[in-house]
C-alpha cells in the first residue's frame, strides 16, 4: 500500500518514495490505494497476475507506467476529504494500541463506571463502526478511482478479482476487529504494568490530565507517545524527574518481584494502579478481570510463563516477524513460586546485583522460617495430627528453599558477569546472560550465537571476547 512519510525518514531500493506537491499529497495518497490504480499496476505485474499470492514489487518502472489521471476540484477535495477522515479515524484507534506511537491509553479505562465485559462490548461496537465508516470512505475513493480511469462494470471487475478483493467492500463485516474481552483486559493489564514501572502516564486515566491533540501526519515523528511519562521535553521523565504529586509510586531501580508482602510485590503495585482507575470497585475489577483470563488469582497470571498468562502475551504483543523485544523481562524460579521483573529500558550494570540483593534476601528469610519450622518440630516431638502437617509442611518449605537457592545461583552467575548493558544491541543479545532464568528459548540461543562469535560487533559480543568466553575457530 502507499501511506504518507514523516520528515526525517531514510528510504531505500525496497521503499521508495513518490514526491509530490504538498497541497497535493492527501488526494495523491487516496487515488493510489483505489481499486483501480492498484489493479492496473497488478496488471504489469508477472507475479500478480491470478492474485497467486506471490510478492509484488512496487518498482519505479511499474509505478511510472500507471499514469495519474486529471482530477476535477470537486473529485480532488473528495479525495482528500476521505484521506483525513481515514486518517482520523485509524488515529482515533492507534490511541488504545500500546505499539502505536499515537498511545495513550487502554480505551477499556475510559469505561470506569461499567465492568469488563460490558465495557468491552461497548468499545468492539465503537471500533466497528469506525471501521466501517473507513470502508464507506474507501468505496468512495474506489468510485472516483473508476470513473477517471474510465473503467467500465467487466473492467472492475476483472481488476478487482486480480488484486484478491470484492469490487464493494462489505461494510458489516467485523474483520480485523479485536473486541475479545480477554485481549482486552490483556492489553489493561499490560498497560497497568508499564505504569508501575513508570513508563505510561496513569494521569491520563485518572483524568487529571486531557489527551492532546492529534499531530499533523507529516510532522516528524515524536520521541515517544503522548500517553509516556513524559517531561516538557518530548522525552521520557527518569524516576527522580517524577513530581512528587504524582499519584502513583513508581519502581525507581526497575526491579518489582514476586513476593507477596514485600514492598515492591508486583501484585501490590498493580492493585494500586487499579484502586487509583476504579476506586471501591478495584477488587470487584481484579475479581473479573481473573474470570476472564482463566486464572484463579491475578498472581497466577503473571507466575504463568506459557499460553494464557503476562509473559507469553506481553512476547507476542512485542515480537514482529523476526524481531522479538519484550521490555518486562520475566526471571523465575525453576517451579515458579518466585520471580523478580525487571524492566529493560532502566537496565544498567548494577540491575542485576539489584536483582540479587532481592533473591539473597527472599532466601535468607525462607531459610529462618525454615529453620523456626525444625525447631518447633523438635519441640512437639513425633506423633499427633499437629506434628504430621508441621511435617508436611517442613517439606514444602525444604523443596522452596532448594528453589531459592537454584535461582540464586543462576541469578550470580550472570551478575558476575559484569556485563554492561547497551541498549542499541537490542532485547535479544541483552537478555542472552539470563538464559537459565527466563522461560523463552531466544535468550539460549543468542547465547550459543555469542559464544561462537556471531555477534562481535554488539557491546555485550565484545565484553564476553574480553573475558575469554567466546570461542575462537
Amino acid at each position: 500500500a502507499f501511506s504518507y512519510i514523516p520528515p526525517g525518514v531514510i528510504f531505500s531500493h525496497g521503499g521508495m518514495m513518490i514526491f509530490a506537491p504538498q497541497d497535493q499529497l492527501w488526494a495523491l495518497i487516496s487515488l493510489l490505494n483505489t481499486d483501480a490504480y492498484i489493479g492496473l499496476l497488478h496488471l504489469l505485474m508477472p507475479r500478480g497476475v491470478g492474485n497467486t499470492g506471490a510478492t509484488l514489487k512496487y518498482e519505479v518502472g511499474y509505478i511510472k507506467s500507471v499514469p495519474i489521471p486529471e482530477l476535477p476540484k470537486d473529485m480532488l477535495t473528495q479525495l482528500e476529504d476521505v484521506s483525513k477522515r481515514n486518517w482520523e479515524l485509524m488515529r482515533l484507534l492507534q490511541t488504545s494500541d500500546e505499539l502505536s506511537y499515537n498511545y495513550i491509553q487502554p480505551a477499556i479505562t475510559e469505561n470506569k463506571n461499567l465492568n469488563l465485559e460490558d465495557s468491552s462490548e461497548i468499545l468492539d461496537k465503537l471500533k466497528l463502526q469506525k471501521l466501517n465508516e473507513m470502508s464507506e470512505n474507501a468505496t468512495i475513493a474506489n468510485e472516483i478511482g473508476f470513473l477517471r480511469y474510465e473503467l467500465g462494470p467487466l473492467e472492475r471487475t476483472c481488476l478487482c478479482e486480480n488484486i484478491g478483493k470484492p469490487l464493494i467492500p462489505d461494510s458489516n463485516s467485523n474483520e480485523g476487529s479485536n473486541g475479545k474481552t480477554d485481549s482486552i483486559t490483556a492489553e489493561l493489564l499490560s498497560w497497568c504494568t508499564g505504569t508501575i514501572f513508570g513508563r505510561w502516564d496513569i494521569r491520563y486515566a485518572t483524568g487529571e490530565r486531557q489527551p492532546p491533540e492529534l499531530p499533523d501526519p507529516f510532522a516528524p515523528l515524536p520521541a515517544c507517545p503522548p500517553g509516556m511519562l513524559q517531561g516538557e521535553d518530548g522525552l521520557p521523565l527518569e524516576p527522580h524527574e517524577i513530581p512528587a504529586d504524582y499519584p502513583l509510586a513508581v519502581d525507581a531501580d526497575g526491579i518489582l518481584v514476586d513476593d507477596e508482602g514485600h514492598t515492591d510485590d508486583i501484585i501490590a503495585r498493580l492493585r494500586d494502579v487499579l484502586a487509583l482507575i476504579w476506586g471501591d470497585r478495584a477488587e470487584a475489577i481484579e475479581k473479573e478481570a481473573c474470570e476472564i483470563l482463566k486464572v484463579k488469582a491475578l498472581r497466577d497470571y503473571f507466575r504463568r510463563s506459557g499460553a494464557g498468562g503476562f509473559w507469553d502475551n506481553h512476547v507476542k504483543r512485542y515480537s514482529k516477524s523476526r524481531r522479538k523485544a519484550p521490555i518486562y523481562w520475566l526471571l523465575q524460579s525453576a517451579r515458579r513460586n518466585y520471580a523478580i521483573w525487571i524492566y529493560y529500558p532502566r537496565m544498567d550494570g548494577d540491575t542485576l546485583y539489584k536483582a540479587l540483593r532481592y533473591a539473597k534476601d527472599k532466601l535468607i528469610l525462607e531459610e529462618r522460617q525454615l529453620e523456626d519450622m525444625m525447631a518447633e518440630h523438635k519441640r512437639l516431638g513425633t506423633g499427633g495430627a499437629a506434628v504430621k502437617r508441621l511435617e508436611k509442611e517442613i517439606e514444602v518449605q525444604e523443596a522452596f528453599v532448594s528453589e531459592l537457592h537454584e535461582f540464586v545461583e543462576r541469578l550470580a552467575r550472570a551478575a558476575n558477569l559484569d556485563l554492561i548493558p547497551e541498549h542499541d544491541d537490542g532485547v535479544v543479545l541483552t537478555i542472552a546472560p539470563l538464559r537459565e532464568l527466563v522461560p523463552w528459548k531466544e535468550p539460549g540461543k543468542y547465547w550459543d550465537e555469542l559464544i561462537e562469535g556471531k555477534y562481535e560487533w554488539s557491546a555485550v559480543g565484545k565484553q564476553l571476547a574480553e573475558k575469554g568466553l567466546v570461542r575462537r575457530s
